[in-house]
């Protein structure tokens, strides 16, 4: 949606979007490599700024292909970060039985604030 937005055709923006999947793809492995040299929660600290970094300044400056294909690519290295190092953290902070329960809700939450958008929507339309 955002590239056909933007100008770029749709066929573009699917190319983006398999840039951006392989870029995370790539990250979280790289992730999880120095995720076993140094601490996760170095790891989750620095994939967190440049994520934000990628966001605030790359997203707000793609306006064109290829500031937002270096956006997709900077996001996906990045985010992919915190998506790996998450669990490593819950379970060294607290244990490994209570992982299994709020590594889910850890990353459900962005699905129940999706839910309750579309119910929320529903109701005022």
């Amino acid at each position: 949606m955002y590239s056909t937005h933007i100008g770029i055709s749709k066929e573009m923006g699917a190319f983006i979007n398999g840039w951006f999947n392989g870029a995370s793809f790539l990250g979280r492995i790289v992730s999880g490599l120095l995720a076993d040299l140094v601490a996760a929660d170095i790891i989750f600290l620095a994939s967190s700024w440049s994520s934000m970094l990628a966001i605030f300044v790359l997203w707000t400056l793609s306006k064109s292909f290829g500031m937002y294909l270096l956006f997709s690519i900077a996001y996906g290295i990045s985010f992919s970060g915190i998506t790996t190092v998450t669990p490593v953290i819950v379970a060294n902070q607290y244990g490994r039985c209570p992982t299994l329960v709020l590594c889910p809700l850890s990353y459900s939450h962005h699905a129940r604030a999706s839910i309750y958008h579309l119910d929320n929507h529903r109701r005022t339309t």
